[in-house]
This record gives structure tokens, sequence and C-alpha cells, in this order.
């Protein structure tokens, strides 16, 4: 009679349990490979929700939308960084003009508070995500040599940001691809060949960016980034060669602030519309202190900077200039940093009889926006997704990207408020 001896039971055993191990391990490494694929999924799904998808993804484009989707899977099943990663899965977001919407990674280790800690800085470059961060091989000495020759108006050439950061930004081996290379810091979690962004090129001087957190080098996705006049307008890269601009005001500059700069015209700067609750009672105090006051002939409304918020704040303001237009003629000043509500504002302006718009073309970011600041995270816990939850009109949808073009442009030479009162002048 066959018996089985006790050490054929553990040799049986350990078969079992090798065989067990290797199919967790084996299960634990296809989790871990389709984390991006995961991430993918979940972020389609909420990108479904949205009111945007709904409204602009219909017929041919929801085609489109799910080839690109079926496209993107299949580069997302397989192990990627946690920038390929990114960069992959916020391609999603190409055939929607939603620009509220808001995608950024979430996973760095960096503490920037400790940053001035040398002992901590250098413990942080020893991470693997210090480690992993993007970089480029090429020899920056003969790229910057190459770039410094590049004009003004070409988008390729050395950009500067606080007089800290040095980037160069040249063409890819794809022609609508540009990516930003740091040449120089000043800041210890920044180094050369690091990659600070990638520039997908929509239109000419239009772009979809993956641009870099400056503090935790996470990245975020930029839906609405511009090439003007020099300048990277959501990136906030200048060219090192381009003259001084006074298309943007400066930190220093009053958000709200009136006051009488002739006989016949009074100027009324409105730099913020933010409706959260701390803000609300310093819009009302400064309206309270102007209501009465708008008696000059002509009136410079000044928007440059204004990042928007809400008609909860701005409405008062805009039936306040709607009464005044009934007697005096208004000017409103915009650049490409009036956005939001501070453009819908501009739109319900524009309506009113005695009124032009002057400056620089609008942001382009004014449809939908969001109630509640709603975020979610996606399944890796790498990124994080604040949607918006507000239905676009469509006299809006139009401006989406593009801006609001101003009835006259000003020159970026000379200073925007004295141009306008030369304009007024002359009438």
């Amino acid at each position: 009679m066959f018996s089985i001896k006790p050490s054929m039971i553990a040799t049986v055993f350990r078969f079992i349990a090798l065989i067990l191990l290797t199919f967790n391990l084996s299960v634990l490494a296809q989790q871990t490979d389709n984390r991006c694929l995961n991430d993918l999924i979940a972020f389609d799904q909420y990108i479904r929700k949205l009111p945007s998808f709904k409204q602009q993804i219909v017929g041919d484009k929801k085609t489109e939308y799910l080839n690109l989707l079926e496209l993107l899977k299949q580069n997302t099943a397989k192990p990627l960084s946690d920038f390929d990663c990114f960069c992959q899965i916020t391609q999603l977001l190409n055939p929607i003009k939603d620009n509220h919407l808001a995608i950024y990674q979430t996973n760095s280790p960096i503490d920037y508070r400790k940053l001035t800690d040398s002992t901590y800085l250098e413990e942080i470059k020893t991470s693997a995500f210090f480690k992993a961060h993007p970089r480029t091989n090429l020899d920056l000495k003969e790229l910057e040599e190459k770039l410094s020759k590049k004009a003004l108006d070409d988008v390729e050439g050395i950009y500067s940001q606080w007089g800290i950061i040095k980037l160069g930004v040249f063409r890819a081996s794809k022609p609508d691809s540009l990516v930003g290379v740091v040449l120089k810091s000043l800041m210890g979690q920044w180094e050369k060949d690091d990659i600070w962004m990638i520039l997908h090129e929509k239109a000419p001087n239009k772009f979809r960016s993956v641009v870099a957190f400056p503090n935790t080098k996470d990245y975020l996705l930029q839906m609405n980034d511009k090439f003007v006049n020099g300048m990277l307008t959501e990136s906030g890269f200048s060219k090192m060669n381009k003259p001084k601009s006074f298309e943007f005001l400066n930190a220093k500059t009053p958000v709200y602030d009136f006051k009488t700069l002739s006989k016949d015209t009074q100027y009324l700067r409105l730099g913020s519309f933010n409706a959260m609750n701390e803000f609300l009672p310093v819009a009302q105090k400064f309206y309270d202190s102007i209501k009465d006051s708008l008696t000059a002939p002509n009136l410079i409304v000044d928007l440059r900077n204004n990042g928007g918020g809400a008609f909860k704040n701005s409405g008062k303001f805009l039936k306040l200039i709607e009464k005044y237009s009934k007697k005096g003629k208004v000017y409103t000043i915009v650049n490409g940093r009036t956005v939001s509500n501070a453009e819908q504002f501009t739109l319900k302006l524009k309506k009113l009889k005695k009124h032009t718009l002057l400056g620089a073309r609008t942001c382009g970011t004014l449809t939908y926006g969001s109630n509640y600041g709603t975020r979610y995270d996606l399944p890796s816990k790498r990124y994080e997704f604040a949607v918006t939850d507000m239905k676009g009109r469509l006299e809006e949808l139009k401006f989406e990207e593009i801006g609001i073009e101003p009835d006259v442009y000003l020159k970026t030479d000379t200073d925007f408020v004295e141009q306008v009162l030369d304009l007024i002048n002359k009438k």
C-alpha cells in the first residue's frame, strides 16, 4: 500500500505555497502595471459627467472621443512613470473646451517650507520621486546658444521667471510639441536638465501645457496657455530679451481703486470679483465708498489681471456702471489675465451704448466654472481632478479659448491708462 511520508507532504505544501506566492506576485505586478490604465478609466467616468462634455461631445465628436479613449487605453496598459502617465491621461481632455477644469499631480514628497534647510534638500535629492523627474540629455550649452538667436516673436527661445529660473524652450521631434528645460536655477529643488514643461500647440501660439509647480515639482495641466508679446501668459515665463510691457499689472497694484484723473475723467480699478465670504466685505466696503462718486463725463474701468469670481460680488459694480452709462461714456481696459467672471462682466459692459473696450484680448476662460470646488482623487492617488459643474452659456462658449477682442488694441510699450486718456482727449 502506498503511504505518504511527512516529508512528501511538506514538499507538496512548499510547492503549493511557491505557486501561490508566484501567482500573488504576478497579480500584484499586474495591478501595479495597470495603475495608469485604471486612472484613465476613472478619469473618463468623471469627464463624462461634466456639463461641458455633455454639451460639446456629441455626434462625430463623441466618436472621436471614444477613438481617442481606446488609443489611450492601449498606451496606458503598460508600466509608465508618473510623468508619462500624466501626459497620457490628460490627453483625454483635448476635445473639450472647458478651461476651468484642472488636473494635477499630488504625490510629491517635497515640503517647500523646508527647502531652505540644506540637509533636508540633500535628503530629498535621494528620493525616488526626485530621481524620476524627467530630464533631457541634450547639450545645454549648445542648446542655449541656439535659442539665444531666436526672435522675440518666436515661441522658441530663452525665458525667465522671477529672475531665479532660466528656461530654454525648443521644439521637440513632433512639430506641434515644445519642451521647456531648466538652463539655470537658484531654487535648490531644480537642477539643470530638469524638464519644467511640455507645450502642445493646438493652434499657432495657443497651447495645452503640462507644467510643473515650482515648489514641489508636481505637474499640472494648463488648458489655455498662450504665447503673446514674448510671454507665456499662463505659465508666467517671459523672454529674456522682452522689453517692458504695460499690459500686465504688478503684484503691488491695488485690487480696488478709485481716483479722478482730470475734470472730465475718473478711474475705477476692479481687480477681483472673488466671492469667498472673507473677501465680500472688502468689496462691499469699497463699493459703498464710491457708489455716489461717478460724476465725470468719462469713466475708465480697469479690469486688467482680474482673475474673476462671481456676480455675487461683481453684480453691484455692474449695475452701478450700467446706471452711470446712461449719462457718461465708459472705457474698459482688459488684458490676457482678465479671466472668468471678469470676462463675463466684460461681455455685459460691451452691450452698453456708450462703451469702448480697449487693451488686449482677454484670457478665454469664461464658460462653465465650479459652484462647489469638487475634487476627485484618481485610483492611484497620484493625481487629483477638479471638475466644473456649471452649465455653459452659448454666447460665452464662442469666446472659450479665444478670448474677447478689444475694440481698440493698445500699445504694450506705453502706459495703458495714458493711452486711453489720449483717446478721450482726442474725442
